[in-house]
């Protein structure tokens, strides 16, 4: 109906026509052939008048189409324009963010961003990945090592039950710390083992001396460097 191509055509003189069809036809003075020129131009202009009435609703038509398109066309722009101010203002949100933190100072406790983008959860989990190999631990044997015997008090070295003394058990269950006194060096630690020479019941029947306090218990860096680290970054 939209590619309906329509001629403009002048509309009939319908005074004319509304004067033929009022005619009586029965009128004494009318002759014959005018009354068949009548009933001819009062058909014309029935068939005229359908013809626009058809037009001016193919037209109407045609206006509420392009008006809905027009419409839809107006909505779809302001929804994308929405949605890239959305995003110009995420973006300049962590624009602020990162130039804030490359101009504040380093600390371990930082501050929350209102402004920031919210992170999704990670369903990584932390540490080592399935299927990925170990990452070797460093090697320390080039530093100067000292030898450190740790032994279990004399109050230790009895059973709690009977207060028989425990005799020693060959072997040692050794363990090395890197520690650093002005001087990095491996502290190499062995651990003395002692036998139960009871027959005490839900007792074990060997002991082990303890290892040398570590901040983090199956870590290789000793107290002191731990020290020297946190003294070095929060003395300032």
């Amino acid at each position: 109906m939209a590619d309906t191509v329509y001629s403009l055509v002048a509309p009939p003189d319908l005074t004319y026509c509304a004067a033929a069809a009022n005619s009586h036809p029965a009128d004494d003075h009318a002759v014959p052939d005018d009354k068949d020129r009548l009933r001819a131009d009062l058909a014309q202009a029935r068939s005229d008048a359908a013809d626009w009435k058809q037009r001016a609703a193919d037209w109407k038509w045609l206006a509420t189409h392009y008006q809905r398109l027009f419409y839809d066309a107006r909505a779809k722009a302001a929804a994308h324009v929405a949605k890239l101010d959305a995003e110009i203002a995420a973006l300049k949100a962590t624009i602020r963010q990162y130039k804030h933190e490359l101009r504040s100072p380093k600390s371990e406790a930082h501050p929350g961003y209102p402004n920031a983008l919210p992170r999704k959860p990670s369903t990584r989990k932390r540490g080592h990945q399935p299927g990925q190999k170990k990452t070797p631990r460093r090697d320390y044997q080039h530093l100067p090592t000292t030898e450190e015997s740790v032994v279990l008090s004399q109050e230790q070295r009895r059973c709690p039950n009977c207060h028989l003394p425990y005799a020693d058990f060959p072997g040692t269950d050794d363990g090395e710390i890197v520690e650093m006194d002005v001087r990095v060096y491996r502290r190499h630690y062995r651990r003395h083992r002692y036998r139960r020479t009871c027959s005490c019941a839900n007792l074990p029947r060997i002991v082990t001396a303890s290892p040398p306090p570590k901040v983090v218990p199956k870590g290789l860096l000793g107290v002191s460097v731990w020290v020297t680290l946190l003294v070095s970054k929060f003395a300032q």
